[in-house]
């Protein structure tokens, strides 16, 4: 603000104003009457270049006579600056002022405060500017951002710091994890059995290698590939342990046997009961006495027969009768329980196979066939009386060569086919020369083919003798 003591109405004024520092400008005047009366008295101010001028364009205004001061003109700032200061020192000179003086105008002498124009008409002040803010700019918006930076953006976006870098999940600027465990600050890596942080044991053969495939046989030998285990399983064994064994199937019944005997003879130790399903061994037990249990084992159907933990194909099915065998250990040798003789005679009486049976008094009474086979299935039963069937390859009465009735020479009923193989029940031997007249080219005898040998009438003679051929015949004598 710009105040003025006048003595007469003034109707018009000029002065320059300096600000130092120049840190803000003046962006325009108001006439302090103007100003104080609402727009009702005064000048019109303007500002420009450094100039403030008061005027009235139609020459009829002024600012009345003061003694006592009064507001001139006030200058509005900007509220930005333009630099940094704690005060701006205002300073105003070149003082011009016009009056009226008894209704004429007139030049009014003026000069600053202490009216000594002696030491210059100007009048300077200061006053003080609003707060700086972190630039030094009075009344500026900048602040410091989290990073002290005047005006800054702060930590950039992704980072974590001020310097730029990032968390990459171990802290602000530091390593990403690292290591086989993926952990902060990690060294660890995998061994050779892909263990992190791992000391290669974990996969280690037996003898010591990673990842090695020399394994311990079943005798604990390390690499010994069961060198050391006998036929019968038992490591360092001499083989004797066993005799037998049976793949285990899901499938199972029980045959309890009360006795087997050979040739009337009980078996006793060290023999063994033997199951079979065509030529397959389904289930085995070392014979303990009465009581003694076999275990025969089924097809299993839970899943296909070689499609299981174990291949049960040829394994017993329901409604099947395992065949039985028995080892007896003083022949030694394995004998077949033929249960039906060749002529149908039953041998042996078997339960059929079903799953879950338990079948109780079973026995089995092995006898010497004709054939010396023990617990075989030949017989002499027939015409003949001779040893068939079994093992021996022959058929019922195959000493009937020619099937008459009369069994051929040698048979055991003491037969002598005089006709082997041509039928001849009645053996009729005209001429008694053991060779039966049905096998006979010449049954009289007379040297005389019977197709030729006839009476004169024309009838058979090949039953009379004629050693002559004159067709006469001869009694015989």
């Amino acid at each position: 603000m710009v105040e003025m003591v006048n003595l007469f109405p003034v109707n018009g004024y000029q002065f320059s104003i300096n600000l130092a520092p120049g840190i803000v400008d003046i962006i325009t005047a108001i006439d302090g009457t103007y100003l104080t009366t609402g727009g009702a008295n005064g000048l019109t101010a303007q500002y420009g270049n450094g100039t403030v001028l008061g005027f009235d364009m139609e020459g009829t205004a002024s600012i009345p006579a003061n003694l006592e001061g009064q507001l001139l003109a006030v200058l509005v700032l900007s509220p930005q600056y333009t630099g940094s200061g704690d005060e701006v020192t205002a300073t105003i000179s070149d003082f011009v002022i016009s009056g009226i003086y008894n209704g004429a105008n007139i030049g009014l002498a003026s000069c600053d405060t202490d009216l000594d124009p002696l030491n210059g008409c100007f009048s300077t002040d200061t006053f003080s500017t609003p707060t700086a803010d972190c630039s030094g700019i009075p009344g500026g918006s900048l602040e410091l951002d989290e990073c002290g930076v005047c005006g800054g953006d702060g930590i950039a976006d992704g980072a974590c710091d001020c310097d730029g870098n990032v968390d990459l999940g171990c802290g602000c600027g530091e390593a990403a994890p690292s290591g086989c465990d993926n952990a902060c600050g990690s060294t660890l890596e995998n061994d050779e059995c892909g263990v992190c942080g791992g000391d290669s044991t974990s996969c280690m053969d037996c003898a010591g290698v990673p990842n090695g495939t020399t394994v311990v046989d079943d005798c604990g030998v390390c690499g010994g590939g069961n060198a050391d285990m006998d036929d019968c399983g038992v490591c360092n064994g001499d083989g004797s342990s066993c005799l037998y064994s049976v793949v285990q199937s899901t499938e199972q019944a029980i045959y309890k046997f009360d006795s087997v005997t050979l040739d009337g003879e009980g078996i006793g130790e060290g023999d063994w009961l033997i199951a079979k399903n065509n030529g397959i061994t389904v289930g085995v037990s070392e014979w303990t006495g009465s009581g003694t249990e076999v275990v025969v084992m089924g097809e299993e159907h839970l899943w296909g027969c070689d499609e299981g933990p174990v291949n049960t194909c040829g394994f017993m099915n329901a409604g099947e009768t395992p065949q039985f065998y028995v080892f007896d250990a003083s022949a030694p040798g394995e004998f077949i329980a033929e249960y039906v003789a060749a002529d149908g005679t039953q041998l042996q009486s078997i339960p059929s196979w079903n799953p879950l049976d338990f079948h109780l008094d079973v026995s089995l009474a092995f006898s010497t066939d004709c054939n010396d086979d023990l617990g075989g299935a030949a017989v002499t039963t027939g015409l003949c009386g001779d040893c068939w069937g079994g093992n021996t390859g022959l058929d019922l009465n195959y000493m009937d060569t020619d099937d008459d009735g009369v069994c051929n020479d040698g048979a055991a009923n003491g037969d002598d086919d005089n006709c082997p193989d041509t039928s001849n029940n009645d053996q009729a031997d005209n001429d008694s020369d053991e060779e039966g007249d049905a096998c006979d080219s010449d049954d009289d005898n007379d040297g005389c083919e019977d197709s030729v040998d006839i009476e004169e009438d024309g009838s058979d003679a090949s039953f009379t003798w004629d050693d002559d051929y004159d067709a006469r015949s001869k009694q015989r004598r």
